[in-house]
């Protein structure tokens, strides 16, 4: 797990950030880590099992989103207090089936798998990227990530950097498919959902997840629901990311008050 210390003598939160899909902790550690230890948050990010390695892995298809659960349950129980989870993409159906039976202090679903699952996403790509079929059925996930191009469409605005560009491909690994099969239909039974503070913050450009399906996620949890414009799915890595980081803190800090 990688740890960043609260650059503050004011002790707040402690933040816990949950990677989605073919990412790992990297994806925070490169600016939101720095950003909310600035902001006074002691804050930690931990890696997926079998998402260790950059590229294709070896086995990663027989890993669950149940095990992905235990893997949250587990660094959960490493910390000192109750944390602000917060889950992108894949991290947020994850983070969505752990408040089935465990509780956190306040959960932030990040461009989130919607609860009714990735059914409609999975047809748009199949409808219209001709590389989306023949990955499906070689049970391939890794296919659909492993270039510049299906990197910068399906995570990045259209101005995003090349360097950062460049940064995700060198760092994505390989996607389990028994755990996008288990995002099909993820079927989430309410319970600490509506109990605890919940924000859904999503990306006006996500080519992935619909405004109209953050609206209904938010809906779902009683959530508070925040649209942010000029970004897209990667919130945490894409041009405007300190927005994104910003419009976390600004939420923990009102619900604090």
């Amino acid at each position: 797990m990688i740890y960043r210390s609260a650059q503050s003598d004011k002790k707040q939160d402690i933040i816990l950030f949950l990677h989605g899909a073919w990412h790992g902790a990297w994806c925070w550690e490169k600016y939101f880590m720095d950003i909310f230890a600035k902001q006074g948050y002691d804050n930690y990010a931990f890696t997926l099992r079998q998402h260790e390695t950059p590229g294709k892995i070896k086995g990663i298809n027989k890993v669950s989103i149940q095990d992905y659960v235990t893997d949250l349950e587990q660094a959960v129980a490493q910390l000192e207090q109750e944390p602000i989870i917060i889950g992108h993409s894949m991290g947020g159906i994850i983070l969505q089936k752990y408040l089935e039976k465990n509780s956190c202090k306040k959960a932030v679903l990040l461009a989130p798998c919607p609860p009714t699952g990735v059914l409609n996403t999975t047809l748009k790509l199949l409808f219209t990227k001709s590389y989306a079929l023949p990955n499906m059925l070689s049970m391939n996930l890794y296919g659909m990530v492993n270039s510049e191009a299906k990197v910068k469409w399906g995570f990045f605005s259209e101005d995003i950097p090349q360097e950062e560009v460049d940064f995700c491909l060198d760092n994505l690994c390989s996607e389990s498919y028994s755990a996008f099969l288990g995002m099909l239909f993820p079927n989430v039974k309410v319970n600490y959902h509506t109990q605890i503070p919940m924000l859904v913050l999503g990306a006006e450009n996500d080519k992935l997840f619909t405004v109209k399906q953050m609206e209904a996620t938010a809906k779902k949890y009683n959530a508070d629901l925040k649209i942010l414009p000029n970004i897209a799915h990667d919130l945490m890595l894409d041009t405007n990311h300190k927005v994104a980081a910003a419009a976390i803190i600004e939420w923990i800090e009102k619900e604090n008050a």
